[in-house]
């Protein structure tokens, strides 16, 4: 995902990363890009402490679930983005 970050991320974008276990090399990559952008960062995670905490600015901001276990956290994510979906929607289009 680092590419794509690369090639369209500008300062002042957001980068949404959703991480299920922690320990994905990708998406570490992806928020070093995203930094290297001036972009803040939050990421929506099923681990509390994962190795992505440790690369996290202060503007930047993690949402943690607490250790559930992957057929907990799974359908919780979803919720999680839908509402957020709903929300951005809600700001863009009105209604």
């Amino acid at each position: 995902f680092s590419r794509q970050v690369q090639a369209v991320g500008k300062p002042g974008d957001l980068l949404f990363v959703v991480v299920d276990d922690g320990h994905k090399a990708n998406l570490i990559q992806a928020i070093q890009a995203a930094h290297d952008r001036e972009m803040q960062v939050v990421v929506l995670s099923a681990r509390e402490k994962s190795d992505i905490t440790s690369l996290m600015h202060p503007e930047d901001h993690e949402l943690t679930l607490n250790d559930l276990p992957p057929h907990e956290a799974t359908p919780l994510l979803m919720v999680i983005i839908n509402a957020i979906c709903d929300q951005i929607d809600q700001k863009l289009f009105g209604g």
